[in-house]
């Protein structure tokens, strides 16, 4: 009973459809935890882009002429902040920098240079202010969204995870 049921439902191969040798359930279930650790990542990611904002506008860096170094804004301890401003991520477009002029720095372009968190200040783009501005009085997501949306992935996994071996075998 348990050898029929097992494959059945978890060992419908990809052999006898395409040719590679991988049960169908596996690939459904790394598909679910790719969803649900790609939600976990988004929502951390937008609390962190609302911290970043919020610590930015709270200081009231809306311009070059009041923006603050990193350290001002006490944000040296935030990793994941730190490494954002570095690159192009969400928060680099709504966050400006200040880099310092040093002579080595004269023929490179701006965004070229490399950031120096002790001597770079930052502010709030204005062309991004409004955008930032009702990110902020949004506030932080609940917690409750991804846990929802991960429960939601958990469903629909086990719904495939039981029909889809059934479905391939009447297509095929």
């Amino acid at each position: 009973m348990l050898s029929t049921l097992y494959y059945d439902y978890f060992r419908c191969n990809l052999k006898e459809y395409v040719g590679v040798d991988f049960p169908i359930t596996a690939v459904i279930f790394y598909l679910t935890i790719g969803l649900i650790l790609a939600t976990f990542f988004i929502y951390v990611q937008n609390r962190t882009i609302l911290y970043a904002l919020k610590r930015l506008y709270k200081h009231k860096c809306l311009d070059e002429e009041s923006a603050q170094t990193i350290e001002e804004l006490h944000l040296t301890k935030h990793k994941f902040i730190l490494h954002m401003l570095k690159g192009q991520s969400m928060l680099s477009h709504y966050v400006r920098r200040v880099p310092t002029r040093t002579e080595e720095d004269e023929n490179t372009p701006v965004l070229l240079r490399k950031v120096d968190f002790r001597t770079d200040k930052f502010y709030l783009d204005e062309n991004y202010f409004t955008r930032s501005k009702a990110i902020i009085d949004r506030g932080e997501e609940p917690i409750s969204h991804p846990l929802l949306s991960s429960l939601c992935f958990l469903v629909v996994f086990l719904i495939l995870f039981f029909t889809m071996p059934s479905i391939l075998s009447l297509l095929f």
